[in-house]
């Protein structure tokens, strides 16, 4: 219960596969901590035995929902997550990171995406994903989230594209630079007023 959680699988190639899974130890997202564990396999069927890898680094929250690409043309590992704060479903923040084995990781200083961006985001940002477009260099991201109005909650998913230079350097300017274009950009995404 709550040991493979959001498993993202990826096969790099031919009897080359990998799952990373978030463990909450049974506890799910009122947990303290997670952790996130790391399978390899040559079939997609049956898997190697766990090993605890570090996706969010030291200066972050640990993950609750992860997913992660191959990204080929520049053989590396992108893994995007919102990040879990103790006792709490509520989610913060969208990271990424980036790995050349799957294994060691490199955790950007900034997220992807905080909650209150906008007002569809204003509680909780959630599990998101991304893709990657070598032709065109671009990023695409699928972000989904919540608000909270007198205890009842509103889902949302919004979708962006960035150039991949943009993206990083996005994710490795600190916060406050960026923000205020960020809320610009994630107002004219959602339609909001």
């Amino acid at each position: 219960n709550h040991e493979i959680v959001s498993p993202a699988v990826v096969r790099v190639s031919d009897g080359n596969w990998h799952m990373w899974a978030v463990n909450a130890g049974g506890s799910g997202c009122r947990s303290e901590t997670t952790t996130v564990d790391h399978r390899t396999s040559t079939d997609g069927l049956h898997w190697s035995a766990p090993h605890r890898v570090d996706v969010s680094g030291p200066n972050a929250l640990p993950p609750w929902h992860i997913d992660v690409v191959w990204v080929a043309e520049i053989q590396e590992f992108w893994a995007l997550y919102n990040e879990k704060p103790a006792f709490s479903c509520a989610t913060p923040a969208l990271r990424l990171s980036t790995s050349k084995d799957g294994i060691t990781w490199t955790q950007h200083p900034t997220p992807v995406l905080r909650a209150g961006v906008t007002r569809e985001f204003k509680d909780i940002v959630y599990r998101s994903t991304l893709d990657y477009d070598a032709r065109t260099d671009m990023v695409t991201l699928w972000y989904s989230g919540a608000r909270v109005d007198d205890d009842t909650w509103t889902w949302s998913a919004a979708v962006e594209r960035r150039s991949r230079a943009e993206l990083f350097l996005m994710i490795d300017t600190p916060e406050p630079a960026r923000r205020t274009a960020l809320s610009r950009t994630m107002v004219q995404l959602l339609g909001a007023p």
